[in-house]
């Protein structure tokens, strides 16, 4: 990708292939399923498996993967999408638009690459101008799983925590009389007075640690010029750096280290 972005588009094409059926008799591969998008599981299988002999309710004779990528689809025929091999390959399923309850046409196809969920593939994939790269389904398919396994929990983490910093920095900044200056003998104030600057403290310093992980990130990968050649990495510290100025002011004068 950083020398030859149309090889690295290329090798995720050839890779991308039909994965091997263990019967095409029995549970094979599906033709058609009830699905709306794209599909995508990150698996130890490397083969589309059937096993009815140690099940003998037959309830568990495929894992459980092939219902979650493939919904619908008869048991008689198919099921399955798309998913790949943890540390090994990756399975993707993708279908057309389909009304709800009517099965469509389905592709499963299986990217045979180990290990390709990882740090490295997924900065190249940030950082490369060879945009049609993500025209590629093998491409779609490694940001969608990385998205449903853990960057979606990861911001929608981070927004949460940002709308309660903002709710907490604008009621003790804009609300007038929301704290008083003083809050001798009033036991809920000085708590809520306690509480408002703990938060923004331990968000200052959870902002910070995310920072010097991210640094750290980017130094381990030997991509420095990525990271602090940045200028919105130069703003989001610069704003980081502010963010604790004020909080630690904020803090010391509400009676931190206030002395008896």
């Amino acid at each position: 990708m950083d020398n030859a972005p149309d090889a690295g588009d290329c090798l995720l094409e050839v890779a991308t292939v039909e994965p091997e059926e263990e019967s095409i008799f029995y549970h094979p591969l599906p033709k058609q399923a009830m699905l709306t998008d794209l599909r995508v599981e990150y698996t130890q299988d490397d083969m589309w498996r059937c096993d009815t002999e140690s099940d003998v309710q037959r309830t568990q004779a495929w894992p459980a993967w092939h219902e979650t990528l493939a919904p619908g689809s008869c048991r008689g025929s198919s099921t399955g999408a798309l998913s790949p091999k943890a540390s090994s390959t990756m399975n993707i399923k993708w279908g057309q638009k389909s009304a709800k309850g009517i099965p469509v046409p389905v592709q499963v196809r299986q990217l045979k690459i180990r290990g390709v969920i990882c740090e490295g593939v997924l900065f190249e994939l940030a950082e490369t101008d060879h945009l049609d790269i993500f025209r590629n389904q093998a491409t779609q398919s490694i940001l969608e799983y990385a998205w449903l396994a853990f960057v979606r929990r990861y911001f929608s983490m981070q927004l949460f925590c940002r709308i309660i910093e903002l709710a907490v920095l604008i009621i003790t900044t804009v609300v007038p009389g929301a704290f008083p200056a003083e809050c001798e003998g009033d036991s809920q104030c000085e708590f809520l007075r306690r509480a408002s600057w703990s938060l923004l403290f331990v968000s200052g310093i959870k902002e910070t640690v995310c920072e010097a992980c991210q640094a750290y990130g980017f130094i381990k990968m030997g991509e420095w010029n990525a990271y602090f050649g940045n200028v919105w990495t130069s703003v989001d510290t610069t704003f980081i750096c502010l963010f604790n100025v004020f909080v630690f002011h904020g803090a010391l004068n509400n009676y931190w280290l206030r002395q008896p």
